[in-house]
Formats: C-alpha cells, sequence, structure tokens
C-alpha cells in the first residue's frame, strides 16, 4: 500500500518522521545527560529509531488501524488480507472449472498471493496493487510459477504466468475476479469469495 502513496506524500511522512525522532532525541540526551551532541549523531539515531521501531510497528499496527477506522479502506486501499475461495473458469470449452482457494499475505509494503486447485499450486513472483478511483476499483497485478504435483508434472507441466485481480470495494470487499493468462498459451477467469480475514489452511 505504501507504493499508492504519492511520491511526495512518501518524502513528507519520512521527512516528518526523521524530525520528529530527531527531536525526541535530542530533548532525551539533553535531559538524561545534559550535554549537547552533535546533529549528525541525532540524524544517525532517527535513521535507526525509523528502521528499527516505526516500520515493524507500521507493519504490525496497520491493519487494527484500518479496522479502527473503516474509511481508510476507501480513503487508501482496503485490506485484502485472508482466505479466499472461489474457481478458475478456463478460456477453452472443453476444460471444466476448478475450485481454487486462494491465500493474500497484504502487508504494509507488499503483498503475496497463492493458489492452490487439485492440479497445481501457484505463488506469486511479484505483485502491484494499483487503485483506480474514476473505475472504483482496485486491483492485484502480480506474475506467478505455477507447480504442479509431481503425479500431474507430465499433463500439467510447471509453468509461469500473469494474473489481475479486481474488486470494486464500495459494492463488496469480499469479492475478487479476474483474468489470468500463462506462457502455454492458456487463459481463463478468477472468479473469489473471502471466506475469513485469516490465513487458514496454507502451507
Amino acid at each position: 500500500m505504501w507504493s499508492l502513496v504519492p511520491r511526495s506524500v512518501q518524502i513528507m511522512i519520512v521527512v516528518a518522521l526523521g524530525v520528529i525522532a530527531t527531536t525526541i532525541a535530542a530533548a532525551m540526551s539533553a535531559w538524561f545527560t545534559g550535554e549537547a551532541r552533535p546533529q549528525l549523531w541525532f540524524v544517525s539515531l532517527a535513521a535507526t529509531i525509523i528502521t528499527i521501531i516505526i516500520i515493524p510497528l507500521a507493519q504490525v499496527l496497520w491493519r487494527p488501524v484500518w479496522r479502527l477506522v473503516p474509511i481508510l479502506n476507501r480513503w487508501l486501499f482496503p485490506d485484502l488480507n485472508g482466505t479466499w475461495d472461489g474457481e478458475a473458469v478456463p478460456v477453452d470449452d472443453g476444460a471444466p472449472r476448478r475450485p481454487v482457494t486462494v491465500w493474500i499475505r497484504q502487508g504494509l509494503f507488499d503483498v503475496t498471493v497463492t493458489l492452490q486447485s487439485d492440479q497445481l499450486e501457484s505463488h506469486s513472483t511479484r505483485a502491484v496493487v494499483e487503485i483506480d478511483r474514476r473505475a472504483h476499483k482496485v486491483r492485484i497485478w502480480y506474475g506467478y510459477e505455477g507447480r504442479p504435483p509431481p503425479e500431474l508434472a507430465k499433463e500439467n507441466p510447471r509453468h509461469d504466468g500473469a494474473a489481475c485481480l479486481e474488486m470494486d470495494p464500495e459494492r463488496d470487499r469480499d469479492a475478487l475476479t479476474g483474468r489470468y493468462f500463462t506462457d502455454r498459451g492458456t487463459a481463463g477467469s478468477i472468479a473469489l469469495t473471502r471466506r475469513t480475514h485469516h490465513i487458514v489452511g496454507a502451507r
């Protein structure tokens, strides 16, 4: 979600955190030691505080904050974490629909997508989130590696693919739909419904 924040706002946030951390460090140093330290020392300490304390805390606390302030789901980006059930529908008329389970792990700075069916398990290798305010949509674009179980490796070989999952958070925050494509020339659609906001049953 951090990538969705405009670059100018990102810079202002980092600078503000640096100023706050530096001010606190200077005040604490003066209080406990009564001595003034070089400004560079405080800058270094502020960078350490941001890296070791503030960023990890932000990673842990953003979901509780989103629950306490639901409007953030509309202003910034919805919480997509959870276990999703649905089906993948190949474009080929003869190919059967396949039930799938998808696990989305969304952090403040990254997101991963894992899909499992009776034919394969896939893991995202790269994922990007975006928000289309004109269309009132949010999307996850991701590339993935499909890994079939050993007994199906011949008929369903290992492959790479790409997918896009889309949500209209104003209509339903527990529904995702999208398309997938593979380097084998196959494609299809995906429809998912969130079972729970927790990761359940993932390997």
